[in-house]
């Protein structure tokens, strides 16, 4: 129900395995969201080639857009975030030269290991400050280059996801700041592609397009979709596009001493910092200086987060078929044995598996422990696994920065999962606060407000989630 003087603004959220439209209504003191679509983000097997349904989902978000429209009427701005590190390469005529491929493909297989004679390791980390995954747009472009693909021969510009959807919304030929640093190809010296580093490499340098900050303005849709949207006035927003820079600029937190959780696909445990921290312990640890808003870094490190549960969840699905809903799993797993077995989340085998049950098992007999059987005793070992993981970081962020972290904000849609955060607070001995569930949209919402100039500042952002939401405490 649209209310008296609110402006109606729209965040596409895009994930790993899902994408949404949500709508937020602004008043002048708060911030409501409503999620007016939502849609499968499911890979293609393509020959041999696993990529993401590009068409599909410029679809879906068009579909989204004329949602959101029929129920606010006139929609002020729209910006959007996806995951990171893909991208697609368009040709001088701005066609889209292939479908963008996913991270989770083979192409990047071993092509880590080819960088590394070319830049040793820790000269690529002084250089970049950025976690090593084997995923990474920087050796996913390498395997392009190695197989000599027609794809990159034939580039005119490479865009990270949410600048492809942007340039196919307004023909904006640019990219977002906190986008690009998941790249592993930006200076954080410069805060501009790495030309040393892309010269090194043979990559084309001209299909690096200008880097732009968040919250930039890029003007009206294209003329077409102006008229086949009828949004004629809406303004497209550079966000904070990677969608863990949306959550991390909307953690109601104040003051120091905090670190935040980003809790879904992937979780994504870190501080937030003003300069980047590239020195011995980062790299011991192999820590991430990822891009922020408005002069922040997030010193992070990815763990493997309730992609675990969710293909979990598959496997049991399979095994009876018949849908097997989260709180059955949670009231099971609560009522499992504790300290059954710990596995090493970050290892390969869970990666893509076929079975991601069977993975678990033989993980767990490979290395000497019990086997868990049952699906309550598969999640509480996926769930204590990964806060073991969690608190090992938590310490090694502490070590990084010299500075003791008191509480944890744990934000998005992991934050629902009140059992995950009990363990999580007990296991870290810290407070853990819980909300905003939409919090990458938010973060989204709030850079499209400060765009308008209707917010001046990142506190003042975070000012209006703490008083839009309500927050869990444990």
């Amino acid at each position: 129900m649209v209310r008296m003087k609110e402006k109606a603004i729209l965040a596409f959220d895009l994930g790993a395995t899902s994408g949404r439209a949500v709508l937020g209504w602004y008043d002048g003191k708060r911030l409501r969201t409503e999620e007016v679509h939502r849609f499968s983000n499911q890979p293609v097997m393509l020959g041999q080639t696993l990529c993401w349904d590009f068409p599909r989902l410029f679809f879906e978000i068009k579909q989204g857009i004329h949602k959101a429209r029929k129920k606010a009427g006139k929609i002020q701005s729209l910006g959007i975030d996806t995951w990171g590190v893909d991208f697609g390469l368009i040709d001088e005529a701005g066609r889209l030269i292939s479908n963008p491929v996913h991270y989770r493909d083979r192409r990047s297989q071993g092509v880590m290991e080819k960088v590394f004679d070319l830049v040793p390791k820790p000269q690529l980390f002084r250089m970049t400050g950025i976690q090593f995954l084997p995923f990474n747009t920087i050796y996913q472009l390498y395997a392009l280059k190695l197989s000599a693909s027609f794809e990159l021969k034939c580039a005119s510009q490479m865009l990270m996801m949410p600048d492809l959807f942007n340039f196919f919304l307004n023909g904006s030929r640019t990219s977002e700041f906190t986008h690009c640093s998941t790249s592993q190809l930006l200076s954080p010296r410069t805060r501009n592609w790495h030309k040393e580093l892309i010269e090194r490499l043979g990559l084309p340098e001209k299909i690096f397009p200008q880097i732009i900050q968040p919250a930039t303005a890029l003007g009206e849709l294209r003329p077409e979709l102006m008229d086949e949207l009828g949004l004629k006035g809406t303004k497209l927003v550079a966000v904070a596009e990677h969608d863990t820079a949306s959550a991390v600029a909307s953690v109601p937190a104040r003051g120091k001493n905090w670190a935040y959780l980003s809790a879904g696909t992937w979780f994504l445990l870190g501080v937030e910092i003003i300069e980047p921290a590239i020195n011995e312990k980062s790299f011991k640890y192999l820590f991430a200086n990822e891009g922020g808003v408005f002069g922040t870094w997030r010193l992070l490190k990815n763990i493997p987060g309730f992609w675990l549960l969710e293909q979990a969840r598959a496997c049991f699905e399979q095994k009876t078929g018949k849908p097997v809903n989260y709180p059955a799993l949670l009231k099971e797993a609560e009522r499992a044995r504790p300290g059954i077995a710990l596995m090493d989340a970050d290892a390969p085998e869970f990666l893509n598996p076929t079975s991601m049950v069977v993975a678990i098992q033989d993980h767990c007999r490979k290395h000497g422990q019990k086997i868990p059987r049952g699906r309550g005793e598969i999640v509480r070992v996926i769930f204590e696994s990964i806060i073991a993981r969690c608190r090992v970081v938590l310490g090694q962020l502490e070590e990084v920065t010299g500075e003791k972290v008191e509480r944890v904000h744990m934000v998005g849609g992991g934050a629902r999962n009140h059992l995950f955060c009990k363990w999580l607070a007990r296991d870290l001995g810290r407070e853990v606060i819980a909300g905003p569930e939409e919090a990458t949209a938010m973060g989204n919402l709030c850079m499209q407000l400060i765009a308008s100039r209707e917010l001046g500042s990142l506190s003042e952002a975070r000012e209006l989630v703490s008083r839009s939401v309500t927050l869990r405490h444990f």
